[in-house]
C-alpha cells in the first residue's frame, strides 16, 4: 500500500473509491476538528496521486477524504477486504437502494460515538444468536414496520421508558402485567399486545 511507497495501485484505486464513496453521504456532516491539509508524507503522496480530483474537493469533503484515509490504513487485511466487497455490492445496487445507504450512512455518522458503539455491540450479540433466534428477531422487527406510525411511536415511547426502569421498577411492572393477565397465552382484545399499558 502507499505507506511503504507507492506500492499496489489497485488497492490504492480501491481505497480511494471507498474514501470517495463514502465523502459523498457525509458533505458537511463533521465539524471535527481534522487538518485540511494531508499531515503525513503518505496522506500528500495521495493527494498528488489525486491532484485534480482533489482540487475539485470542498475543505468539508478533504477534511471528510483525510479522516476515510486515516481510517483505511488502520484496517486490518481483513477489514479492507470487507470494505472492498461492501463497495462492490453498493456498486451494484440500483439507484434508489443507493440512496437508502447513503442515507443510513448519514444517520449512522450523525450519532454520537457511545451510540454507534452501542449499535456495534448490539450487532455483534444478534451476529451470534442461532439462526432460529435471529429469525424471530427479525420476524419482530418486520411485525413492528408494518405497525401505523402511532402504533410505532407509542411502543418506542414505552421502549424508552422501559429503558430508564430500575431492576427494581422493572420487575415491580412484570407482576402488574403478570396480574392484569393471569393468562399470558391469551389475547386480551381490548388491548394490542404491543401496547405496554402505561
Amino acid at each position: 500500500m502507499i505507506r511503504r511507497g507507492i506500492g499496489s495501485s489497485r488497492a490504492l484505486s480501491i481505497a480511494i473509491a471507498v474514501v470517495f464513496m463514502l465523502i459523498l453521504g457525509a458533505q458537511g456532516a463533521f465539524a471535527q476538528s481534522f487538518p485540511i491539509q494531508p499531515a503525513t508524507p503518505t496522506e500528500q503522496a495521495l493527494v498528488n496521486q489525486h491532484r485534480q480530483e482533489w482540487d475539485r474537493l470542498t475543505p468539508d469533503q478533504r477534511q471528510r477524504v483525510l479522516q476515510n484515509y486515516r481510517e483505511w490504513e488502520r484496517m486490518s487485511p481483513a477489514q479492507r477486504s470487507s470494505a472492498r466487497q461492501n463497495f462492490q455490492r453498493f456498486n451494484s445496487l440500483p439507484p434508489q437502494q443507493r440512496q437508502q445507504v447513503m442515507q443510513g450512512l448519514r444517520q449512522w455518522r450523525r450519532l454520537p460515538p457511545d451510540q454507534r458503539q452501542h449499535l456495534r455491540e448490539a450487532y455483534n450479540r444478534f451476529q451470534r444468536m442461532p439462526q432460529q433466534q435471529k429469525s424471530e428477531l427479525m420476524r419482530r422487527y418486520h411485525d413492528f414496520q408494518q405497525l401505523p406510525a402511532g402504533d410505532r411511536e407509542h411502543l418506542m415511547r414505552n421502549y424508552r421508558r422501559w429503558q430508564a426502569m430500575t431492576p427494581q421498577e422493572r420487575g415491580a411492572l412484570r407482576k402488574r402485567l403478570v396480574h392484569q393477565n393471569p393468562h399470558p397465552n391469551r389475547v386480551e382484545p381490548e388491548r394490542p399486545r404491543h401496547v405496554l399499558p402505561f
